[in-house]
């Protein structure tokens, strides 16, 4: 559904907004999925990414994602929108 809506809307998200959507919506249906972030150079550039894994599955990307990207520890996202805030909330959050 998410990336039906991405693929289909009026502008492209990136992966981070799509994420916390995807993540948005599996927590309000108390599925207990994760949002991850990682990094790797490409072509002398830092490339960031960021997906949803519930359990051992990734769900919006491909399965090997993480042999891709240096990982970052996981986000616990839900404790800021269990304060109150949304996905765009929690997001400014974690820029800081």
């Amino acid at each position: 559904m998410v990336r039906l809506a991405a693929v289909r809307g009026l502008t492209r998200p990136l992966c981070l907004p799509r994420s916390l959507v995807l993540w948005f919506l599996l927590h309000r249906r108390r599925i207990d999925a994760r949002i991850h972030m990682g990094v790797r150079q490409l072509d002398g550039a830092l490339d960031a990414h960021a997906w949803v894994e519930w359990g051992a599955f990734v769900l919006n990307d491909r399965r090997n994602v993480r042999s891709r990207y240096a990982v970052f520890d996981r986000l616990e996202l839900a404790e800021l929108l269990t304060r109150g805030r949304g996905p765009a909330q929690a997001a400014g959050s974690l820029a800081k």
